[in-house]
């Protein structure tokens, strides 16, 4: 192949993988809320965010730990603080939950002797 046909296809492969990435960036689902948290060294704390949500409508939780030492514990609580899903300890965890009410619902993550990292995001479902 002459070296100017290469150069047309490595164009060609470049221009492809930016339109690609942008379309991926235009349409990727936004959260409604989220939280990240990095400990170097050993905290215990409260984290959490808050996000209205509909009834009947659903929504996916996803969570990420990257524990060195310490747990960290995620709950869901309505407006009127009851536990709507208190959520399994993992290094990954992605879970869609119906809403009942149409309200303020919190997301909170309690960690103790904490070090490392975590984060959450709540999205809307369609």
């Amino acid at each position: 192949m002459r070296r100017m046909e290469k150069g047309y296809i490595a164009t060609g492969v470049f221009l492809t993988s930016a339109l690609l990435l942008g379309l991926w960036l235009l349409t990727s689902p936004r959260p409604v809320c989220s939280m990240h948290r990095a400990c170097p060294q050993p905290e215990t704390n409260i984290a959490n965010v808050s996000f209205s949500g509909e009834a009947g409508g659903r929504i996916k939780c996803a969570i990420s730990t990257h524990a060195e030492s310490g747990t960290v514990d995620f709950f869901l609580y309505d407006g009127n603080g009851a536990i709507v899903k208190e959520f399994d300890r993992a290094d990954a965890l992605t879970i869609c939950l119906p809403l009942a009410q149409s309200q303020t619902y919190t997301l909170e993550a309690a960690y103790k002797d904490f070090t490392g990292t975590f984060s959450a995001a709540i999205y809307k479902v369609d």
